[in-house]
């Protein structure tokens, strides 16, 4: 079999801009964006009345899972950098 001479090459930190983030940070950036962007569609929010019934018709087992994510990316550990994988 012949050899392809494919080496393995390791991507740092510095080279993927990721220098000072940590991987909680990165997520919790990913999460709140995503439900920002839920929430915006799926809400009314022209009037107040409008609002609070928008807000009533919604799933409360999908915003507990929400806020059952956001909580454990708070608690988890603030020290383990990012790498190029958790973009």
């Amino acid at each position: 079999m012949p050899e392809l001479g494919l080496t393995a090459r390791t991507i740092g930190r510095d080279s993927a801009g990721l220098k000072g983030i940590s991987r909680r940070e990165v997520a919790i950036w990913i999460v709140g964006c995503l439900l920002a962007n839920h929430a915006l569609n799926t809400l009314d929010t022209k009037t107040l009345d409008m609002f609070i019934v928008s807000l009533a018709g919604q799933n409360i087992i999908y915003w507990f899972a929400c806020y059952v994510i956001v909580s454990r990316i708070l608690a988890s550990r603030p020290d383990t950098d990012a790498s190029s994988i958790d973009i």
